[in-house]
């Protein structure tokens, strides 16, 4: 989560005000996970901006979650961490 991270992916402003960032070695690593992501860059960037629910865990951790569609296991689910007025 520093400027190491590489050009950036994908920009948006959090439903907090801060700037919410995906830089290209971030998103490398979330589609090595998830393949299925691939074509959702802008819903991941909505769900920054406008989630449904947003928590802090213990650890200083922002989790922001967006329901996708009615069901109860169609969720994504954003955890941001912090650097300055940055969010990753």
């Amino acid at each position: 989560m520093s400027e190491a991270d590489g050009e950036i992916e994908g920009r948006t402003r959090s439903f907090d005000g801060s700037d919410f960032v995906i830089s290209k070695r971030r998103w490398a690593h979330i589609l090595d996970r998830h393949s299925e992501l691939a074509a959702m860059k802008a819903l991941i960037l909505g769900a920054a901006s406008r989630p449904d629910e947003a928590f802090e865990d213990p650890r200083g951790s922002i989790h922001l979650v967006k329901s996708l569609e009615a069901g109860a296991s169609d969720y994504l689910v954003l955890i941001q961490g912090r650097v300055g007025l940055k969010g990753y």
